[in-house]
């Protein structure tokens, strides 16, 4: 019988909390018998031995519920056969992951200085650490202290400095720069320049 094949997360990378895991659906045929469902399990032991979720579904995807708490986990899948009666294809490889729900460490915005060239301001920071790669900038405006629109950023880079352009002359402009990890985890500092 065919073993289901892992897709995502892949094979030792960095997830949020609520992963989803899709592994290759396999079809019924003569071979295999009819397909049933999948057994998913996801442990923090590479043996199983007390999988943190044991799941059945009849879909090639699977979202854990409660959301995992950071750590190391290893997940398997196996198809499980209606006929003939309790047959099962064997679980697939193990794959590993880790949770990251800890933002970067980040000191915030350290400069904005007028350009002189007009309409412009050049903004800098110094790095933010974080185990999971890459980091990015995310850079917010407002015209009022303290006003900055969190959910949604200006402007992102991955570069410890930004030129802002477009600015209106004789507007008093506050930024805020947060630092986001690659799975969505970001600081919350609130320095303005």
């Amino acid at each position: 019988m065919s073993l289901p094949l892992l897709l995502s997360p892949p094979n030792n990378s960095f997830t949020p909390t609520t992963p989803t895991f899709e592994w290759l659906g396999l079809h019924n045929s003569t071979t295999n018998g009819s397909l049933g469902n999948y057994t998913i399990e996801i442990d923090n032991d590479s043996d199983f031995s007390s999988p943190e979720s044991t799941n059945t579904t009849t879909s090639a995807n699977h979202t854990p519920i409660p959301p995992l708490t950071e750590g190391t986990y290893y997940w398997r899948v196996k198809a499980n056969y209606s006929t003939p009666p309790g047959s099962t294809a064997g679980w697939s490889d193990v794959w590993v992951f880790t949770v990251d729900s800890t933002a970067p460490i980040f000191a915030g915005l350290k400069y904005a200085n007028d350009t002189k060239l007009g309409n412009s301001v050049n903004l800098s920071w110094d790095t933010a650490s974080d185990l999971t790669l890459p980091i990015s900038y995310n850079i917010y405006i407002s015209t009022t202290s303290g006003s900055q629109n969190f959910s949604s950023a200006n402007y992102t880079t991955t570069d410890l400095y930004f030129t802002v352009y477009g600015l209106t002359d004789e507007i008093r402009y506050y930024f805020v720069v947060r630092a986001e990890d690659r799975v969505g985890n970001q600081e919350i500092n609130t320095v303005e320049k």
